[in-house]
């Protein structure tokens, strides 16, 4: 196998998503052959990009930047007060629903 055939394997495989069927041939020319051995973790790296700490980074600071222009508007506080005095309300009705009420006797005259 010479470097062109190689290379050309390479690629289709690389392409492909079958970067882990390299052939026999494939393999022994890679072991003999240094430049199509760079070549191929080169191909390789340019399909899988790593993913850096400092892109986690940046995504949250962009995030961070859309949510800060974004203001709250007056309707928004109107439905978290509404929904604050629903759930505030549910549970005081729950709360009394579940409390043990005491009747005082009721005494009848005769």
């Amino acid at each position: 196998m010479n470097c062109e055939q190689c290379l050309f394997e390479l690629s289709y495989l690389l392409k492909s998503g079958e970067n882990g069927n390299l052939g026999s041939d494939l393999l022994g020319h890679l072991d003999e052959c240094p430049s199509c051995h760079v070549r191929y973790y080169q191909l390789k790296r340019a399909q899988m990009p790593e993913f850096t700490p400092f892109m986690s980074h940046r995504l949250h600071q962009t995030i961070d930047l859309v949510i800060g222009q974004r203001r709250p508007s007056p309707r928004m506080w109107l439905q978290m007060a509404f929904t604050c005095l629903v759930l505030v309300g549910s549970l005081v009705g729950i709360a009394y629903q579940n409390h043990p009420t005491t009747t005082p006797p009721a005494f009848a005259r005769r």
